[in-house]
């Protein structure tokens, strides 16, 4: 994984934090959220994955940490069962990953971008986020309207 700067780590990780959570809560079937919280732990977890992509780690491994240390936020900050925490930060996190994977090619090929210029240009990571980002914030307005859930965790 590329390292990027610290202010792209913020400008991306945080809103992708928010929604990994939002959407992983709401498909979880936890709706009653502290935003505030949440987005305390996007801030940290933002953080954290500026820190961890500087290491030159195994493929996977990166989203391995994430998981259990956003896991571990979710866990104390808002002190949801850590089973529950994991439940909805796993099905976040894949979705986000879903949602990246189906639209980053596409995106990359309308603004032209080679994806080897991602790493040697990070203002194009911030670029390719905003189509991402406004998909995620639809999906997460359909899941709350009209209240999807795929897993009532809270039973």
């Amino acid at each position: 994984m590329f390292s990027i700067p610290f202010y792209t780590a913020l400008i991306v990780g945080f809103p992708e934090v928010c929604l990994m959570l939002l959407m992983g809560f709401y498909l979880s079937n936890i709706r009653k959220l502290n935003i505030s919280k949440i987005a305390f732990i996007a801030c940290i977890q933002a953080t954290i994955t500026y820190e961890v992509r500087k290491f030159s780690l195994v493929f996977g491994i990166h989203t391995i940490i994430h998981i259990i240390t956003l896991s571990l936020l979710v866990y104390f900050i808002l002190n949801i069962n850590f089973y529950k925490a994991v439940i909805s930060v796993l099905i976040g996190t894949v979705l986000q990953g879903i949602i990246q994977s189906i639209m980053l090619p596409s995106i990359l090929s309308l603004y032209g971008i080679n994806p080897l210029n991602l790493v040697q240009n990070p203002k194009y990571v911030t670029l390719c986020f905003i189509p991402i980002f406004i998909v995620s914030c639809l999906l997460i307005l359909i899941m709350k309207k009209f209240n999807i859930s795929i897993w009532d965790i809270e039973k």
